[in-house]
């Protein structure tokens, strides 16, 4: 009698934490920025803050991203997060935008970058 062998054991899927999904995203704006001639900075100083500095020889932009798996609805842009990133683009001089970007369970883009000046 011939028995056969079978793996049973459940395949682990490495989820995503909500750093990782935000870290993907703005990797793939700050790729499509540069792309398009755009110099990125990331400011350090503000913990926690998702913001890119896009600078070209035509214009500045402050580039608020908001990452979501493809499987969520986007989040939306909170009032005092809204309020925040006008008024550091204001300092700075910069137009302020939003980057809406959905990103698959391994980090890959899925679809356009979604784009809304903010002011």
């Amino acid at each position: 009698m011939v028995r056969l062998k079978f793996n049973l054991s459940p395949k682990i899927i490495a989820m995503l934490t909500p750093a990782d999904i935000a870290e993907h995203g703005e990797r793939h704006v700050e790729r499509w920025l540069t792309e398009q001639g755009y110099r990125c900075y990331h400011n350090t100083q503000r913990q926690g803050t998702r913001d890119l500095e896009a600078r070209s020889a035509d214009n500045n932009m402050l580039v608020h991203v908001l990452s979501h798996l493809e499987s969520v609805q986007a989040p939306s842009l909170g009032q005092s997060e809204h309020d925040s990133v006008c008024s550091r683009a204001f300092m700075l001089g910069f137009d302020a935008w939003l980057a809406e970007i959905s990103i698959d369970r391994h980090g890959d883009q899925v679809g356009d970058i979604h784009w809304k000046q903010l002011g």
